[in-house]
């Protein structure tokens, strides 16, 4: 799983774990607990969950590792400051990792100009001698004038080894990562429109990349060429005005992408747009296909909101960023605004459900002013729902914030904590007895042995032990048919007589360890009828 977290102003580094929702309402505010992990400097821009570690591109503080087996008891494992990078005035800006090795994008940080680079930090001895930063890197520098280079988010794919590199105004860069020590440029693609390629999502099977352009929207490129210099690139039709986007995410047929507004035309048009792919990869010069959209409602959009040029979120990236799909559930990082939820259970007709919003407090003792976590970017790692949030420097804290997620085991969107049917997907939650199981789950027991029908090999006589010493599908309680021929007769009477006794467990229906006349009389109630019933 891999997390990416994008351009902001400086600002401090947290997680947030949320409490999920069932299929009809989130569920109200959940319990939160802060913890402080980093140092006033740490700017969160990227984070990457790999099994029980997290990677986290912290900026100028470089990149931090974390134990988060328990994710609301994270710790540090590691810390590799910009020193250890030799990389003095470059903010480390996205993350992605194969293997031991972890593929580390720095960018400089003024204005939309401006170089970066690829290093790497090897963790095969994380755990002894701590992580190494390897010995190859690519300066990524293009343009004859001003240089054009700076990484902002990335995609690896895991089985060509290619990691596909948004370098802003440099295009899309693809770089082959299968040796770690020998780092090589395949090819970049950068037409001649000045669209800013922020972060990239790939879908390798339909030789399609996806990239947030952020005042250009979102792009749609061909990638079925061999060389990157022949790809091809559409703008996305859908939302007009001047919208912004970044992030996305996919199921892999719809893209779900979280609109900002642009901050200075005052129209406030923050929500979540949801496109169809399915046109795009039948066609390349088609467009995704805008089939719903859901604005947040205006006092919970981050420009416009009370407070907000306080909050450090005006006139610079304010809005929605990173977002996750958990069930039927969109959840969107909306900077000081907390979390918007959204109900995607129906693609095409997203709803807004509510907002959740990391409430302002004293970040140490010794704090002159209150402060807060505002996220910015999100991933789940188990139970719980993990986010990276930067903004401001100084207008915020640098807790770790923590939300305990409930599971869903049936993934039908009902939380397992809620869920009249847990184990069996029905997110319609029926219970036409009303007993408090769900009807998906309320299955009969005939014989009221505990075992339901459906698992009892004997649905009509009580056998909870479900003793069945031949293997057929039938418990010994109603199986007297004793020569498996599939009716009870004076055959299987003469071999039962033949074992009164004994303790020959076929002959022993009753499982009492004896062969008695208690047997013969349950084979008498067979006679000339087939064994069972049986729910196997």
């Amino acid at each position: 799983m891999r997390v990416y977290l994008g351009h902001t102003w400086g600002g401090l580094l947290w997680m947030l774990l949320l409490l999920a929702s069932s299929a009809h309402a989130v569920v109200d505010e959940p319990e939160l607990i802060r913890r402080d992990l980093f140092t006033y400097n740490t700017q969160g821009r990227d984070l990457l969950i790999d099994g029980d570690i997290a990677y986290v591109a912290a900026g100028y503080d470089g990149l931090y590792i974390l134990d988060v087996a328990d994710p609301a008891q994270a710790q540090v494992l590691a810390h590799v400051d910009n020193n250890a990078f030799e990389l003095d005035g470059y903010s480390l800006f996205t993350v992605t990792k194969d293997g031991n090795s972890v593929f580390c994008g720095f960018r400089s940080t003024v204005g939309p100009f401006g170089d970066g680079y690829l290093k790497v930090v090897d963790v095969t001895n994380l755990y002894t001698s701590g992580p190494v930063v390897g010995p190859s890197d690519l300066h990524l520098s293009f343009g004859f004038i001003t240089p054009r280079g700076r990484a902002t988010g990335s995609y690896l794919d895991p089985d060509t080894k290619q990691l596909y590199m948004a370098l802003r105004l440099a295009g899309l860069g693809v770089i082959d990562v299968s040796d770690p020590t020998d780092l090589k440029m395949i090819g970049r693609y950068s037409p001649s429109s000045s669209e800013e390629y922020q972060e990239v999502l790939v879908i390798p099977e339909h030789n399609r990349a996806y990239v947030g352009a952020w005042v250009s929207r979102l792009l749609a490129v061909d990638t079925s060429a061999v060389a990157p210099e022949d790809w091809s690139h559409i703008q996305f039709n859908g939302l007009s005005g001047s919208t912004r986007n970044w992030y996305m995410e996919t199921d892999g047929q719809y893209l779900y992408a979280p609109v900002a507004d642009s901050p200075s035309d005052n129209t406030f048009d923050d929500g979540l747009a949801v496109y169809d792919l399915a046109p795009n990869f039948a066609d390349a010069a088609v467009s995704p296909e805008l089939v719903g959209y859901a604005p947040i409602p205006l006092e919970q959009q981050c420009e416009s909101a009370p407070g907000g040029a306080e909050e450090g979120q005006v006139g610079s990236d304010p809005g929605p960023h990173q977002i996750v799909l958990t069930g039927n559930y969109a959840v969107v990082a909306n900077g000081c605004k907390g979390l918007a939820i959204f109900d995607i259970s129906d693609p095409m007709n997203p709803i807004y459900v509510k907002s959740y919003e990391v409430p302002l407090e004293y970040d140490l003792p010794y704090s002159v002013i209150k402060t807060s976590e505002y996220p910015w970017s999100i991933a789940v790692k188990g139970d719980f729902l993990i986010s990276v949030g930067v903004s401001q420097s100084g207008a915020t804290g640098n807790d770790l914030v923590v939300f305990r997620v409930s599971p869903d085991v049936d993934t039908d969107g009902i939380v397992d904590t809620i869920d009249n049917c847990p184990t069996i997907a029905n997110d319609d939650q029926a219970d036409t007895d009303q007993d408090g199981t769900g009807d998906a789950c309320d299955i009969g027991d005939l014989d009221l042995d505990g075992i339901s029908d459906p698992q009892d090999n004997c649905l009509v006589l009580a056998n909870a032990g479900q003793r069945n010493t031949d293997g057929d599908a039938f418990g010994n309680r109603c199986d007297p048919d004793l020569n498996n021929d599939g009716v009870v007769t004076v055959v299987d009477y003469l071999i039962l007589r033949s074992r009164l006794n004994t303790n020959d467990p076929h002959a022993d229906l009753n499982g009492d360890g004896s062969v008695t006349v208690v047997d013969y009389l349950i084979l008498r109630s067979f006679l000339n009828q087939p064994p069972g019933p049986s729910g196997l």
